[in-house]
């Protein structure tokens, strides 16, 4: 696959409503009614919660406990999971505090309102949470944070859940201890565990059938911090994150299911790392934000067309973003939300809408 090295055309970023606080790092989720649950991120001992709408962000009732690193799944019946994380809990600052909770809470869009649900099996932040198609979540991964003195000690896991009407059951452990990776729901039914950092078996697949974990072949790149996203095609789109080296990676992979292998999809002009992706309703993937190359070229953004299996650069955002969210809307527009830059003013509020731009009538 070859860049594209011309500016894909056509669309543009445009501002929308102010966000209530500074998030990156954060959760944003698709609702059934087309609102968009933010939740997390940012200053990690708050709880706020709120819901975009129609250009505008709006507080909603907040969280029950703070959470950090944590997990947001829409459930089958619209509700929507939040799994897990950290928070600051002394007042001496990061990264005092437990990180590593069990604790978890549904939230409810017809009421606004969070309700405790069942707890962990074992505490986790900067896990993954996927939905599974009998409407269970597979809950894999992640790490908790040990205090010691002024240390920090990480201890990914290689534990795995399954989140069933209000209860996590334990299930065999995973291949590898990894945190930073990607699940992906594949077309059958199976989920790919992909990357994570200090994994020491790239990929495996949890075969929803037998409710096990089984080898895939080995990733192009071992990769932690990247992007998944499934194509229309039923494969698998890898982008960006870091190498076991802590590099960031420029180039990008494709894991098909049927032959059950990764191949090279080539490199961005630019390694990422702390970037979002979003599919959009034309089955391209939209690469927003992120780092590793240049200093302060964060605000850039690129296109994968899988009909070409070509990467484009477009049109930059209105502001560089290291770790936003990107979310595909019903009306083909894509929320990009949160994030910070390396200098100030650190986090800004604005967010914004990548859209096709309306060509102008002949006169």
């Amino acid at each position: 696959m070859k860049l594209a090295t011309v500016l894909l055309l056509g669309f543009t970023f445009l501002r929308t409503g102010l966000m209530s606080e500074p998030r990156w790092s954060h959760t944003a989720t698709l609702l059934a009614d087309g609102r968009v649950l933010i939740a997390g991120g940012g200053e990690t001992e708050d709880r706020s919660v709120e819901v975009y709408e129609n250009g505008a962000f709006t507080r909603t009732s907040p969280m029950l406990d703070a959470h950090a690193g944590l997990a947001a799944t829409r459930l089958a019946d619209g509700r929507v999971l939040i799994s897990g994380g950290g928070f600051k809990s002394d007042g001496r600052g990061s990264p005092f505090g437990d990180w590593g909770l069990r604790k978890c809470e549904i939230f409810d869009p017809a009421t606004n309102t969070f309700a405790q649900t069942g707890d962990l099996a074992e505490g986790r932040m900067s896990h993954t949470a996927t939905l599974l198609r009998d409407g269970r979540v597979l809950v894999a991964g992640g790490k908790t944070l040990n205090i010691g003195g002024f240390h920090v000690y990480e201890s990914p896991t290689d534990t795995a859940e399954v989140y069933d009407h209000g209860t996590f059951t334990l299930l065999g452990k995973m291949l590898s201890r990894r945190n930073g990776h990607t699940a992906t729901l594949l077309p059958n039914g199976n989920v790919l565990i992909a990357g994570g950092k200090g994994a020491t078996m790239p990929a495996e697949v949890f075969d929803a059938a037998t409710s096990s974990f089984v080898p895939a072949p080995p990733m192009r790149v071992p990769r932690y911090g990247h992007t998944a996203t499934l194509l229309d095609d039923g494969t698998v789109l890898i982008v960006g994150g870091n190498d076991q080296g802590g590099f960031a990676v420029a180039e990008t992979e494709i894991y098909d299911p049927i032959v059950n292998a990764f191949r090279g999809a080539g490199a961005l002009p630019v390694a990422r790392t702390q970037h979002a992706a979003a599919k959009l309703g034309d089955g391209r993937v939209l690469i927003v934000g992120g780092a590793g190359g240049a200093e302060r070229d964060s605000a850039r953004a690129f296109v994968y067309d899988p009909k070409t299996e070509t990467f484009a650069e477009t049109v930059p955002m209105a502001t560089e973003r290291l770790s936003p969210a990107a979310t595909l809307l019903p009306n083909g527009a894509v929320l990009v939300s949160g994030g910070y830059k390396i200098e100030a003013p650190y986090a800004p509020l604005f967010a914004e809408l990548f859209i096709k731009e309306k060509r102008r009538a002949a006169r």
